[in-house]
């Protein structure tokens, strides 16, 4: 089933990796309870659920999916190269893709601050000593023998330097309110970069990281979406 979604996304004002180019590609991932994943979802007997519902184990999965979506994963900020932009009601999250390698450094943390470069321009981002973090690194491996592609997610040790990478796709939020499961996971054939979901937890303080970036939120300007609309598709770009 398509899922139509609203999309708010911000671009930063400091010069990273040349923003001004678009680009027609994306980073895609949806963010689902963590009643869900593979560990958690022993505990609920989808079998039992379908057929009080009349229906698939796998439909009645998908039932409790849609209908634990929001609020819980609505309003999560995700940061990506200079771009901000926060889960929408179905929990998804959508950002540009700027990678050249097929590699990616995800960081969940509840808090990032600014270094000022002669106190007029953001020369990087921070995150405070105190303040939790988890580092992960996703590598996109192809299989030419078998046309296959799959994800390899690992968890990464914390860098000795507070500085976030460049690079680094943060998702604001307490680590412990977010899972992100290491292993490998069956890619999308698509030049997108289609991530893996990943998994909400019931207490998550959403408010609390929505504050902790109200705080930086001067450093941010809208950004202007374009969409195309195509034969038998739809595809949502951002606008430089």
């Amino acid at each position: 089933m398509k899922k139509l979604f609203s999309l708010i996304v911000s671009v930063i004002t400091f010069q990273v990796c040349a923003l001004s180019t678009p680009t027609p590609h994306v980073i895609s991932f949806f963010m689902v309870p963590c009643a869900l994943t593979p560990a958690c979802a022993k505990n609920f007997h989808y079998d039992k659920i379908g057929d009080v519902l009349g229906s698939h184990p796998a439909i009645a999965q998908e039932i409790l999916k849609h209908h634990l979506a929001s609020p819980l994963v609505q309003g999560i900020y995700a940061s990506y190269l200079g771009y901000i932009t926060y889960t929408d009601y179905n929990g998804q999250v959508i950002l540009p893709n700027k990678e050249s390698k097929d590699e990616l450094t995800v960081v969940v943390t509840s808090q990032i601050y600014p270094v000022m470069l002669q106190g007029l321009t953001v020369h990087h981002f921070e995150i405070p000593h105190e303040t939790d973090a988890h580092f992960y690194r996703y590598a996109l491996v192809h299989d030419e023998k078998h046309k296959k592609s799959h994800w390899n997610i690992s968890r990464m040790e914390r860098p000795a330097s507070s500085q976030v990478p460049d690079n680094a796709l943060i998702i604001l939020a307490k680590p412990q309110d977010i899972e992100i499961v290491p292993g490998t996971f069956e890619a999308h054939a698509s030049p997108n970069f289609i991530l893996p979901d990943i998994y909400v937890h019931t207490g998550i303080d959403t408010p609390f990281c929505v504050l902790k970036f109200v705080k930086i939120n001067r450093f941010f300007e809208p950004l202007t979406l374009e969409k195309q609309y195509q034969e038998q598709s739809y595809s949502q770009a951002p606008l430089a």
